[in-house]
């Protein structure tokens, strides 16, 4: 983790939807790579963080920890999807089309609900 990041501990330490409507996707990403808003807890759970951002683009670094193995000792594939699942969405989020406040907001949320009823 960069020295300046810091992940949530709590629900009110993450941003609520008022906050997050007041700013686009690219500063929103931006901020927590600048340690401006906290890194979401599941980063800390699974061991990465945020390295890059840029229009389109966003960068998370990491290395699974042991508990994150499966029983054939490699790193279970889940591990590998979650950090794609972050990434990907987190990209969309800074796309310069997705800069209207709410329509960023609105499409994150949009791809983890498609995201999650798709399996």
């Amino acid at each position: 983790m960069l020295p300046n990041q810091f992940h949530a501990n709590s629900m009110s330490e993450l941003l609520n939807l008022d906050q997050m409507r007041e700013i686009s996707g690219l500063e929103f990403m931006q901020g927590i790579l600048d340690g401006r808003y906290p890194s979401p807890p599941i980063g800390k759970t699974l061991g990465y963080y945020l390295t890059k951002v840029a229009e389109g683009r966003v960068v998370f670094s990491g290395a699974p920890s042991f508990d994150a193995f499966n029983p054939m000792g490699t790193v279970h594939g889940g591990w590998y999807g979650t950090l794609l699942d972050s990434a990907m969405a987190c990209a969309v989020m800074t796309e310069p089309s997705m800069l209207a406040r709410d329509h960023w907001l609105l499409s994150a949320m949009v791809w983890a609900v498609v995201r999650r009823n798709s399996c």
